[in-house]
């Protein structure tokens, strides 16, 4: 194995025969009958393809990683001392990376959306009321005046607690007339 980490369980036919590397990397099964077994290698830190290995009469050791749904296959043969070298895919991730702060993300979510309206409208809205007529403003807050003189607090309670509760409006001309 390259990359010579330790403690690699190395297991051929799901754990019919199992191995653990050296510190130097290496591994090696002693008297593997002729046939073809599945190799599979597994290590916390580091994760390998599963080889299929075939074990002919004579000795010689093929080994063809196996690739899911593809039908190309990397062969690799031992031949006398020289040994067949398998490299990690990469490294395990258990954990997902933290996202980072954004400040963008807090202004771009309903509440950050309505409170920079409502900014937007403070200031542009004085704006506004400077560029109107000074006759037409005038008019504008003598109408606003008299809608201020014509609501009576109580009797919108009296309206507002009479609709809640189901009982008939008390009549204005009642009041008018005394």
């Amino acid at each position: 194995l390259n990359g010579h980490l330790p403690s690699i369980m190395v297991s051929l036919d799901g754990g019919k025969r199992t191995t653990y590397s050296r510190p130097d990397g290496s591994f090696e099964f002693r008297h593997v009958p002729a046939g073809t077994y599945h190799m599979s290698i597994s290590h916390p830190m580091v994760f390998f393809e599963a080889y299929r290995l075939s074990v002919g009469k004579d000795g010689k050791v093929r080994a063809s990683n196996v690739l899911t749904g593809k039908r190309e296959k990397k062969e690799m043969v031992q031949s006398g001392s020289q040994p067949i070298v398998i490299t990690a895919l990469g490294t395990m991730q258990y954990f997902e990376p933290r996202k980072q702060l954004n400040v963008l993300s807090m202004f771009m979510n309903p509440m950050g959306i309505m409170m920079g309206f409502m900014m937007l409208m403070v200031f542009v809205m004085p704006k506004m009321m400077d560029s109107i007529d000074p006759e037409e403003l005038k008019k504008m807050q003598e109408e606003q005046r008299k809608q201020q003189q014509d609501v009576d607090p109580s009797k919108m309670l009296n309206g507002a607690m009479a609709n809640f509760l189901g009982v008939p409006k008390p009549d204005d001309s009642d009041e008018d007339s005394d």
